[in-house]
């Protein structure tokens, strides 16, 4: 199990529990403590929101990140090709002068 996956898991686990505490909250609430619940309700709201947005911003950093690793790669490649390209023609010139 990577690392992401445990952070997945541990995410959902804690957002179940939250939902499920926000429910115990909301059956035990009294006219006097309503607003206070109401403040609840909106903190776990804007907390699910950090979630969901730091989620979709891996998801996009990752996505960069492979997008990067790929171009580089291929730089690479091609620099290697390059590379192996001006030796053989230097070999072969050698080669041909050696032959002279």
């Amino acid at each position: 199990m990577t690392w992401g996956d445990t952070l997945v898991a541990m995410v959902t686990l804690l957002v179940l529990v939250a939902f499920a505490l926000a429910l115990v909250g909301a059956a035990t609430l009294t006219e006097a403590t309503a607003g206070v619940g109401i403040v609840g309700l909106a903190c776990l709201f804007g907390i699910l929101a950090r979630i969901a947005q730091a989620s979709v911003h891996r998801d996009q950093a990752e996505k960069r990140q492979g997008e990067r690793d790929k171009e580089e790669t291929d730089r690479r490649a091609r620099d290697l090709d390059d590379d192996t390209d001006r030796r053989a023609r230097d070999l072969a010139r050698r080669a041909g002068r050696a032959s002279d």
